[in-house]
């Protein structure tokens, strides 16, 4: 618990779209805090359910406002833009926090003067129930607490870490980064996690501060990435394509290029190992053009082809003779 000091305000942004069901559980998660200087932000990016009468008994302890539909990134963005606190922190409409989250992370950056970035880590609840801890399913190595992060692009990129809603942000670095990028409907969180580990030192702890219930609700911000038959490809054509942005920037120093291209080579063939499981050649062959520069198209690529080739010419041979 945090001592008897003035309270830095902390704004709270929640987006959220067509998820009446479960947005007052993330709302009361924030009224429950023992840090009690919180303005909570919820932005309605157009729902068509009754997300707004769900909220009206919070109408004196929220700022509540609707926009036009425009995804997630532009509902933060919109939230940015209304925030006065001195640090900024994001949650899910489908998520909860722990009752100390806030506090913790308050009384952690204080101790760090130089990090103006904290995350922590989360538990990964299921329909099913079973819960995971993020940071054991990575391996991530958590001796001291918390860990400051000296270099943290690097981890952002190793780890693809990407959770927002455990990430409290000091409001000169959002002011320096600008807003989330727009253009990109999947993981702009991630990029933008990636731009803020550029501008300060990260404080990260390894207590989980948030329960991230994936919940087949089919309207919620994070099932809206699940719904396409080639998601897994597509996530890693994307995360390319982030990280090649970011490789461009000044701040970029040689181990951060490094990581950069190692990400890159292993998204690419995690993304060619996906298509050749399904026999998609067309996408296969696509992937390799773009691949050519990172990984060894006269071996690596040339030996997909040749799975898939051995795979699928099998199965229409066994066809052919059948018929």
């Amino acid at each position: 618990m945090l001592q008897k000091k003035k309270l830095d305000l902390v704004s709270v942004i929640i987006p959220t779209y067509n998820n009446a069901a479960y947005i007052t559980e993330a709302v009361d998660s924030v009224l429950a805090q023992d840090y009690k200087n919180i303005e909570i932000i919820v932005v309605d990016d157009g729902s068509s359910d009754n997300t707004g009468e769900a909220l009206d008994c919070y109408s004196d302890r929220i700022h509540y406002v609707k926009q036009s539909n425009q995804g997630a990134s532009a509902a933060r963005n919109q939230g940015i833009e209304l925030a006065k606190g001195e640090w900024i922190s994001f949650l899910d409409s489908d998520d909860r926090w722990k009752g100390d989250k806030i506090s913790r992370q308050i009384e952690q950056l204080r101790n760090c003067p130089e990090a103006k970035i904290h995350s922590t880590n989360l538990s990964i609840q299921r329909n099913t129930l079973d819960t995971s801890d993020f940071f054991e399913s990575i391996n991530l190595p958590t001796e001291n607490e918390p860990t400051i992060l000296t270099k943290p692009f690097e981890f952002i990129v190793r780890y693809r870490y990407a959770w927002l809603q455990t990430t409290l942000i000091h409001r000169s670095i959002v002011d320096k980064v600008g807003y989330l990028n727009t253009e990109h409907p999947l993981y702009e969180d991630y990029e933008y996690l990636a731009r803020c580990s550029l501008e300060s030192q990260w404080l990260l702890s390894s207590v989980p501060s948030v329960e991230i219930l994936r919940r087949e609700t089919g309207s919620n911000l994070s099932n809206l990435r699940t719904t396409k038959r080639f998601e897994s490809l597509l996530r890693m054509l994307e995360i390319n394509r982030l990280l090649e942005k970011l490789a461009d920037s000044k701040n970029v120093d040689r181990r951060g290029a490094k990581a950069i291209r190692k990400a890159i080579r292993d998204n690419f063939s995690s993304a060619l190992n996906f298509a050749a499981k399904v026999g998609d050649i067309e996408s296969i062959r696509s992937l390799s053009k773009e691949a050519s520069s990172y990984l060894f198209p006269s071996i690596i690529i040339k030996s997909f082809l040749y799975r898939v080739k051995c795979k699928f010419g099998a199965a229409q041979a066994i066809h052919s003779r059948s018929t």
